[in-house]
């Protein structure tokens, strides 16, 4: 029994890859910096639900949900607060998915609702006021570190281009971008090639 824990222990150590097959859930908490119509930036949290399937080494479908809340303030309004709700689907680019440091590259596309309101918490006055839908381009970087075969930590940078130009409630403005980083954890399910490897080294183990 003692063999069999400290072979599963040493294999999720030195196997700490970003495998095909894999699939990974994990959280993560945001800072935003929301470039807007506003005179004044504010700093914005979110939190998201994120999964990800290793299509192969190198390339993963990656997918995410969460909430986020952008802020300004300064002219036209004293401050801004607007909810903002997403889930996006895309693809990302592994460059060292046979090492435990997994420096890594996505794109993405998402959908969205958001509500603008002032800092309050009070509607915006007309025509200026109410909530809606759209869509955004998000792009990003980061790096992973696989601290075993199942856990991992995450670090990424990414900024979103949204297609409308009323989540700061000023209509006919030019500017609506938001900029992110992150910070996460993933648990990773591992795959079949893991389970072999394990049999086989404890196999090798019992026989000695």
């Amino acid at each position: 029994m003692a063999i069999g824990l400290m072979t599963i222990i040493g294999l999720s150590v030195s196997e700490a890859q970003a495998r095909a097959g894999k699939l990974g859930v994990g959280v993560d908490g945001a800072y935003y910096v929301f470039d807007s119509d506003f005179t004044g930036t504010k700093p914005s949290t979110g939190a998201n639900l994120n999964v990800s399937y290793s299509l192969s080494d190198y390339i993963s479908l990656r997918g995410s949900m969460g909430v986020s809340q952008l802020q300004a303030k300064g002219s036209p309004y004293s401050s801004l607060l607007t909810t903002y709700v997403h889930g996006s689907l895309g693809l990302g680019v592994n460059f060292l998915p046979n090492e435990s440091v997994n420096p890594f590259v996505y794109a993405a596309g998402s959908a969205f609702y958001f509500d603008p309101r002032t800092g309050g918490r009070m509607v915006l006055p007309s025509p200026h006021n109410g909530s809606g839908i759209g869509a955004t381009l998000v792009g990003g970087a980061g790096v992973e570190f696989h601290l075993s075969e199942f856990v991992a930590l995450s670090l990424a940078a990414e900024g979103s281009v949204p297609t409308t130009d009323r989540l700061d409630a000023v209509i006919n403005g030019s500017k609506d971008m938001f900029y992110g980083v992150s910070v996460g954890i993933r648990y990773y399910v591992f795959d079949s090639g893991f389970v072999k490897r394990m049999l086989k080294a404890y196999e090798e183990r019992a026989t000695k």
